[in-house]
């Protein structure tokens, strides 16, 4: 229910990540592996039906650009008039940030000095394309670290949840994980062109207020559950 009403709204990945959410709590509740396998085949045949119903003709879109763009190469890019002229076009944004996280190097350009960035040839990039700006600013180094932070993060959450003793807070706990998990890799990947563009911002990271303290919130619930005392012992 709760992803059906997202996706309506319109908002396509923003109701993606519900189901790393709902897999890692089955997961730590004890759900059986075969009703998990269950649990993927409805999401998949879900996103099938998706397709041929209600998705909007933007959203496949993005799926095709994606789709196309893996058989690329530098001589299509170069010399075919159709790839030149999809580029400027449907995959204009996904492209500029592959130039901004290439162009980067090792070491970045420096803290607002990334051309695609500071010449607004990168749209979005304060939302869902900021991971790009950071390595065009920052270079392979500053991405690495950010994605080092973001698993240090989800495994303190991990480790949160194991010294959980209390059951509800345990799996409160392993949500707020796969979600912050979840949402940062699904922004990285679609950064980096690896994913059709979702939209999704990087928590923490990117502008806007709501899923920032989206995000405060989810860690400061699991912060307090960090050594809750069993129901035998509120008796």
């Amino acid at each position: 229910l709760p992803v059906g009403l997202v996706f309506l709204q319109p908002d396509f990945g923003s109701s993606l990540t519900f189901w790393p959410i709902l897999f890692a709590v089955a997961y730590a509740a004890g759900v059986s592996g075969r009703r998990l396998c269950a649990f993927a085949a409805t999401g998949a045949g879900l996103l099938v039906v998706a397709w041929f119903t209600v998705l909007a003709e933007y959203q496949k879109t993005r799926v095709r650009v994606w789709i196309e763009h893996l058989g690329w190469d530098r001589a299509a890019v170069e010399g075919d008039p159709a790839v030149r002229e999809m580029l400027l076009g449907d995959a204009y944004q996904p492209w500029q940030a592959l130039i901004a996280i290439g162009s980067g190097g090792l070491q970045g350009y420096g803290y607002l000095q990334g051309p695609q960035s500071r010449f607004d040839f990168l749209p979005y990039r304060y939302g869902d394309y900021i991971f790009a700006v950071l390595a065009e600013e920052t270079g392979l180094i500053g991405a690495v670290a950010l994605i080092v932070l973001y698993l240090l993060l989800v495994l303190g959450l991990f480790r949160i949840a194991v010294r959980t003793r209390e059951r509800f807070g345990r799996l409160v706990v392993v949500g707020v994980a796969a979600w912050l998990g979840a949402q940062a890799f699904l922004h990285i990947a679609v950064g980096a062109w690896m994913l059709p563009a979702t939209g999704l911002p990087l928590p923490l990271v990117s502008q806007g207020g709501s899923v920032t303290v989206a995000a405060v919130l989810g860690l400061s619930v699991a912060r307090c559950c960090w050594g809750t005392p069993t129901s035998r012992g509120r008796r």
